[in-house]
């Protein structure tokens, strides 16, 4: 039984493809078929391949036309037989006990879907700037490392977190669970595995995450998703945006679907921050329209959450292209003071303006900065006594806000009334930090633990 076959688009890559292949041929797991889809390449790339095919024969070579890494991977997915399938970037690798490992989780509860982890690596070659490290790394997000979840109860604790993660070389897949639900990548686009990932975590019924960093992703100044071919980006994210809402409403969720919304919306308006200060080309501003049109159609079921993501885009459509709708404006802009209320709310919670209290704020990055300008615009001066605390701070000289950030564990030297968690993406694990460090001794208000994560993005 072949348990695993990998496809492998080769594109170009001579300098890469060596070390890739390598990787796969040092799995601990033998029963594996190689699909090499060769998209048209040019270089040496495939001679390299052949080379390998002298030694080795579980190496299968489908050549086709330049027709783009959707169209590739849809090959691959046509011409496998394993009963697991896994799509590697011929530029990147896979650690030793990647495949076995995925295969015996996946066998052990019956899965359909495990998800990893990758740590990327700056291309020897480049001499660019830093690299986020944690871009692909969950562990601090993904808490309950045992859990076989539900697609979309995983979708739904985790996106606004940024726990889900659409890149197709961080997930071992079940090939039949693919076939079966007609999972396909979309063709002759960037990000072609942003609507087919959103679409395998609504149909999934069995996943689970393992807190593995399986994978190394290069980072190469001439890859397609570091390069600077903005609109071609913009153009393939509102490709997915529009494949997903079609998506939505032929599969349904069979309730509320405000975080796909979410997804939606977040989506957009990165879209479009992209193009920032740039002259976009009037096909993408028709697809933004397009993009928000079709959008309506499942928002204006969704009631004020609906309104407030609406708002989202449309606001992101005026920024960029600096035309109004009136149409759009009236439907859209009347939930303004509706979400401002909702806003309210929650802000009347944190006691920033009474002068005696002291407020400790879990998080000095962005959702601080929004925080407390709302609360500065919708409730009144911050009088509170304010200190900044965050996880990681090493260095005594951090500043944010032009106040000194204190470590986590300081926090027991000064007198605290409350403490505020800012944070998005690491919410739950700053919450279980505090009471692990401190027990019941403060009160702590978890900003992002309901569905009122949204409120506070800027818009």
């Amino acid at each position: 039984m072949i348990k695993t076959s990998v496809v492998i688009p080769v594109y170009n890559v001579e300098p890469y493809i060596d070390k890739c292949l390598n990787s796969v041929f040092g799995q601990n797991q033998q029963e594996i078929e190689i699909i090499i889809v060769d998209d048209g390449s040019t270089d040496g790339s495939m001679d390299l391949v052949r080379e390998y095919m002298k030694e080795k024969h579980n190496i299968k070579i489908i050549q086709q036309e330049n027709r783009g890494l959707g169209a590739a991977r849809n090959t691959g997915l046509k011409n496998a037989i394993g009963k697991y399938i896994y799509f590697l970037d011929s530029d990147d690798l896979i650690s030793p006990d990647t495949l076995e490992t995925c295969f015996q989780c996946a066998e052990k509860d019956n899965l359909q879907v495990v998800f990893f982890d990758a740590f990327p690596f700056l291309d020897g070659q480049d001499n660019g700037g830093g690299i986020q490290k944690n871009l692909y790394d969950r562990r601090r997000i993904i808490l309950n490392h045992n859990e076989v979840y539900t697609g979309s109860s995983f979708f739904q604790q985790y996106v606004s977190k940024k726990g889900f993660l659409v890149p197709v070389w961080l997930q071992y897949v079940n090939r039949d669970f693919l076939i079966k639900n007609n999972i396909v990548f979309q063709e002759g686009i960037l990000h072609e595995d942003i609507a087919y990932t959103f679409k395998l975590i609504l149909l999934a019924e069995r996943i689970k995450y393992l807190p593995r960093l399986f994978y190394q992703r290069r980072i190469r100044a001439g890859s397609i998703t570091q390069g600077g071919v903005i609109e071609k980006r913009i153009e393939g994210h509102f490709s997915a945006i529009n494949k997903m809402i079609d998506d939505l409403r032929e599969l349904g969720t069979g309730g509320e679907i405000t975080k796909e919304l979410y997804y939606m919306a977040r989506l957009f308006q990165y879209s479009l921050a992209l193009g920032e200060k740039r002259q976009l080309a009037e096909k993408l501003k028709e697809m933004a329209l397009q993009c928000i049109v079709k959008l309506q159609t499942v928002l204006r079921d969704q009631g004020t959450t609906g309104a407030y993501f609406g708002c989202m885009i449309y606001k992101a459509y005026i920024k960029q292209f600096h035309e109004e709708n009136p149409d759009i404006i009236q439907r859209f802009l009347q939930y303004d003071e509706i979400v401002d209320k909702m806003r309210i709310d929650i802000l009347q919670q944190i006691p920033l303006g009474d002068i005696r209290k002291n407020v400790a704020i879990y998080g000095t990055g962005v959702h601080t900065d929004i925080l407390l300008k709302a609360y500065k615009r919708l409730i009144g001066d911050i009088k509170a006594h304010i200190y900044y605390i965050n996880t990681d701070v090493s260095d005594q000289k951090m500043y944010y806000r032009g106040q000194k950030v204190y470590n986590v564990y300081q926090l027991g030297d000064f007198p605290v009334d409350v403490i505020l968690i800012s944070s998005v993406k690491y919410e739950d694990y700053i919450y279980k930090t505090l009471r692990k460090i401190y027990g019941n001794q403060y009160k702590i208000i978890r900003l992002y633990d309901k569905d009122q994560y949204c409120l506070f993005y800027e818009i």
